[in-house]
């Protein structure tokens, strides 16, 4: 599984230089396609959305993460303190999982741990032993914890450090739950999020005015530039989006940046969106790219990673709301609302 959401926003400026060949694809978002039916894959399911859960007007999402028949969700704001819940995709009742040290933060899910950050413990590792009874596994050192991820090749959980220097930055991590023992991947990347797969970890590297997309192996060794970007205009803000099989998603500009996409091996940055601007919602699976966007920031939008000289797809449009999380897996896409705070649900 993958996270959901992608890492905290760089506080530095930047626009694509281009490494490689580019192609632009697809504009503006088509009309809307709720309501069409699901492939045979995922039997009985609607595009039409349903709520699957709703929460107290004062109540917001931090993260949203699918595991099995289960969507877990970090909810904060409000009282009472900040709290992880989990609600059956098929429908019904929500159910507390955690309910204290839980900080408001990313969440993340193996088979064996959830884990999150903790105002008190850094990150911590949570085993699942039946239901939503958790039991405390292994506190791990994450003072100014950012973002974590989970991947289905590298056991364990990778997060970031926020460094103390004047000129921010941040160590990426990773925690192995056969040895019960961390130790740094990355020493110095960007606040622009990052993501793994069983092989390597994809982030952001520092380079004075530069910026650079880049991948390292998990294992150590050399580290590989796939796409560079310079700092040259104060409104351009980078940030990773995902990765799926074969691509690293990013965009140079968060507001009103274009969506790219590169080669885990480098070259062929290709933009397959232009110009769609953000709203905190953002998420890759297998074959699609999701976001929120600007200028009307209710609307769910998505395009193919393989690349389309269409229109986004509109997943979803809502007056006078916000969408500020999203989250799929091979058959449901959820998604927060903020007004009413409510927790959608639709097919794949």
């Amino acid at each position: 599984m993958r996270a959901h959401v992608a890492g905290l926003v760089s506080l530095v400026a930047l626009v694509a230089l281009g490494c490689g060949s580019r192609t632009e694809l697809a504009s503006a978002p088509s009309s809307d396609t709720s309501g069409e039916q699901v492939p045979a894959r995922c039997p009985g399911l609607s595009t039409t959305p349903t709520v699957l859960a709703s929460l107290d007007p004062e109540r917001s999402v931090g993260s949203l993460a699918i595991h099995g028949d289960h969507l877990y969700y970090g909810v904060s704001g409000g009282v009472p303190a900040p709290a992880i819940y989990r609600v059956a995709l098929a429908g019904g009742l929500p159910e507390l999982v955690v309910d204290q040290d839980y900080d408001g933060g990313t969440i993340a899910l193996d088979d064996a741990y959830l884990y999150f950050s903790s105002p008190e413990l850094g990150i911590h590792a949570f085993a699942q032993e039946g239901g939503v009874t958790l039991s405390p596994g292994d506190a791990m050192s994450g003072a100014l914890y950012t973002h974590a991820v989970v991947t289905n090749g590298a056991p364990g959980v990778f997060w970031g450090v926020r460094s103390l220097k004047a000129d921010g930055g941040m160590a990426i991590e990773h925690w192995d739950p056969s040895t019960r023992a961390h130790r740094t991947i990355v020493a110095d990347a960007d606040l622009a999020g990052f993501f793994a797969d069983g092989t390597n970890i994809y982030f952001v590297g520092r380079d004075g005015a530069y910026r650079k997309i880049q991948s390292q192996p998990i294992a150590g060794g050399a580290v590989t530039t796939l796409a560079a970007i310079s700092n040259v205009a104060t409104d351009n803000i980078i940030q990773m989006i995902g990765v799926d099989a074969m691509h690293v998603v990013y965009t140079p500009s968060e507001l009103g940046g274009d969506i790219h996409r590169v080669d885990k091996s480098g070259g062929n940055d290709t933009v397959l969106v232009k110009a769609v601007g953000f709203n905190g919602a953002r998420f890759v699976d297998d074959a699609w790219v999701y976001w929120s966007g600007r200028p009307d920031p209710t609307m769910l939008l998505r395009t193919p990673l393989s690349g389309s000289t269409g229109a986004p797809e509109r997943l979803y449009t809502a007056a006078s709301t916000h969408i500020d999380a999203v989250t799929a897996d091979d058959c449901h896409i959820v998604w927060e609302v903020a007004k009413p705070p409510q927790l959608l649900l639709r097919g794949r």
